[in-house]
């Protein structure tokens, strides 16, 4: 699988609209697509083996909630953050990220600190196969399991439509072996941690990690818009 390339699940039995929206939203937040991107309902229906409807009422869930964009045209974008826009965002999931994984660490179960451990080593394994694509999905299920392993609602959906706003532009970062080198340091470090019930750690551990994807997406918009 190619950086290029979307990791979309198919939809299997269950509701499929909310399937769907599932589906989508956590492509974005995930990185999936770049910023900017055009979005084809009858490519991603496809992709996701059902009809343009469900893939429809999804697009216009995610433009309400910011995560899409509809133009004069019709046409469906993902918007393009200003750099002030980005530095905004990112102070604030410093913020609440950080919060997220200082419960994490009082509150994770054996379960979710057994995946978080397995979610690193496949994190190192994608490294190891320069898989880039497969590192951001699971990056993705890395930093969600911790914010579940919270044990709040609240903040879990707050920092859910964070990451829906700043997704695309985690592509940015991925591009680059040796930012997801250093970021994978910081996420053994964070699932170390909370193993051990110290949130302090964990949360510098988020922190850094965020931090440092925010330095190299910034010299990356820098570069784009000169």
């Amino acid at each position: 699988m190619s950086i290029k390339q979307v990791s979309l699940k198919p939809v299997v039995h269950r509701a499929a609209n909310e399937l769907v929206y599932e589906s989508v939203r956590d492509a974005i937040s995930g990185g999936q697509f770049e910023p900017g991107e055009k979005l084809s309902t009858r490519k991603i229906a496809g992709e996701l083996g059902v009809s343009q409807m469900p893939v429809r009422e999804a697009f216009q869930r995610l433009v309400a909630e910011g995560a899409m964009v509809k133009r004069e045209n019709r046409t469906i974008t993902l918007p393009e953050l200003t750099l002030k826009e980005f530095k905004e965002l990112t102070e604030i999931r410093l913020s609440l990220e950080g919060l997220a994984a200082t419960r994490a660490a009082k509150h994770a179960n054996a379960r979710q600190k057994k995946r978080l451990r397995a979610l690193v080593e496949q994190m190192d394994e994608a490294v190891a196969a320069d898989d880039r694509a497969r590192h951001l999905v699971v990056n993705r299920e890395f930093h969600f399991q911790i914010y579940e392993a919270a044990d709040s609602g609240a903040l879990y959906d707050m920092i859910e439509l964070l990451w829906l706003r700043v997704g695309p532009l985690l592509r940015l970062n991925a591009k680059r072996r040796d930012t997801v080198l250093r970021a994978d340091k910081w996420h053994a470090q964070a699932a170390a941690a909370i193993e051990a019930g110290d949130g302090e750690q964990a949360a510098n551990a988020i922190r850094m990690d965020l931090s440092e994807a925010a330095k190299v997406v910034t010299s990356s918009m820098l570069e784009r818009s000169t």
